[in-house]
């Protein structure tokens, strides 16, 4: 697909979204809203963290005693609203139109020229493929390269049963 089959795609998308209105617009003011009120969530949180830690040598309660306790127990009690608006700004981000198609390509392009390669150059250096006097071997790096290949196992979350990756 052409970068202009691209971009009049995104157009497209653009001039629908526009077109539903008010619909859109309400949706879009009701998503600020909530954003608003996870960010204000998180700014409490952080200062409820702040404040606890701040005044654990005057509390006599057990989970403040100590050194690491005090911040452990803030943290546990602060976490999930520290925690919301990055949470709703992940899911907002990932909406955005080609976006998640660029993060699958960048982890591609990772997988293919940068961890791959590393491992395989691993296993041929250390000596695990052909020993120590491998390394300028060609049927070594062969064997390196097809032993991190099949060693690239997925667990299906639903089925929990072992798939191949296929690249």
């Amino acid at each position: 697909m052409s970068i202009w089959n691209r971009i009049g795609d995104v157009a497209t998308s653009v001039v629908k979204g526009v077109g539903t209105g008010l619909e859109t617009t309400g949706k879009f003011v009701e998503n600020v809203g909530k954003f608003g009120v996870d960010l204000a969530y998180g700014v409490g949180g952080v200062a409820k963290m702040a404040y606890d830690i701040g005044t654990a040598p005057w509390n006599s309660d057990e989970d403040y005693n100590g050194f690491v306790k005090p911040f452990k127990s803030a943290w546990n009690d602060s976490q999930k609203n520290i925690v919301r608006p990055l949470a709703s700004a992940g899911g907002a981000i990932m909406k955005v139109p080609g976006l998640q198609t660029t993060l699958e390509k960048i982890n591609e392009i990772n997988q293919e020229y940068i961890r791959e390669p590393a491992a395989t150059f691993n296993l041929v250096q250390t000596g695990m493929v052909g020993g120590t006097a491998s390394f300028f071997d060609p049927n070594d790096w062969k064997k390196a390269y097809r032993a991190v290949n099949e060693s690239q196992e997925i667990i299906d979350p639903v089925t929990a049963k072992r798939k191949q990756l296929v690249l």
